[in-house]
């Protein structure tokens, strides 16, 4: 269980340096366990549940540089999340869950707002409230 939804805890969002950042907005956190829970309803009767890993959640400006982000990057206000998604199936496996079906799920979700990223592995979310902002980061095979 989580402390701030069911399934997330803060400590989960903390900037990876350790110098203890995990303010973490909570629209965020309400927002990516509704994914979670959307994912579940919607799959296969052979999953058990869907996990969900934050790649990369606060970051405090030296770890921001660090990770490449933007200086106005919405990870350095605890209002944006890189994450994966993963069925875990009866049998105990765990399967990925496609990053591209996540960001066009957020897209569709929330047509006129927030941040979404696109990238190879993982998806970007941010709840900032400077409007609908769309990028494309994948990486061609």
């Amino acid at each position: 269980m989580g402390d701030l939804t069911k399934n997330l805890s803060r400590h989960e969002f903390a900037c990876k340096c350790g110098c203890g950042f995990d303010t973490v907005d909570i629209h965020l956190a309400e927002i990516l366990q509704e994914e979670v829970q959307y994912f579940y309803i919607n799959s296969d009767p052979d999953v058990a549940r869907v996990s969900i890993i934050i790649k990369s959640g606060c970051r405090c400006p030296v770890w921001n540089k660090i990770e490449g982000g933007s200086s106005k990057s919405r990870h350095m206000d605890g209002q944006a999340a890189d994450f994966k998604l993963k069925y875990v199936l009866k049998d105990g496996t765990k399967e990925q869950i496609n990053p591209d079906k996540i960001a066009a799920h957020l897209d569709k979700r929330f047509k006129y707002d927030y941040g979404i990223g696109w990238y190879n592995g993982r998806t970007h979310f941010d709840v900032s409230s400077s409007g609908r902002r769309r990028w494309d980061m994948r990486k061609k095979k």
